[in-house]
């Protein structure tokens, strides 16, 4: 009998020779992701991709926060990376 893990369904964004597990995850799949490696018990680190200057959420942020980070809010993809 063949059991499918629940991280199955995230193999297309599995790109070998890469530091993330997974890349250019939709946002939209988030929660999917979370509940998924939640019911496996794994621990996993995630950035958040997408735009990060020319957003409202950009003011007030310094230039330095800017460049390294993507917030939740403007993400249009994340990326999963061990804990």
């Amino acid at each position: 009998m063949f059991f499918k893990l629940p991280l199955d369904a995230f193999q297309q964004y599995k790109v070998p020779n890469r530091a993330a597990f997974y890349t250019m995850v939709p946002i939209a799949r988030l929660q999917e992701f979370r509940d998924a490696a939640k019911s496996i018990g794994i621990t996993f680190k995630m950035r958040y991709r997408g735009p990060r200057f020319n957003v409202p959420s950009a003011s007030g942020r310094s230039p330095v926060t800017k460049q390294t980070t993507c917030l939740l809010q403007d993400a249009t993809h994340f990326s999963v990376y061990n804990h």
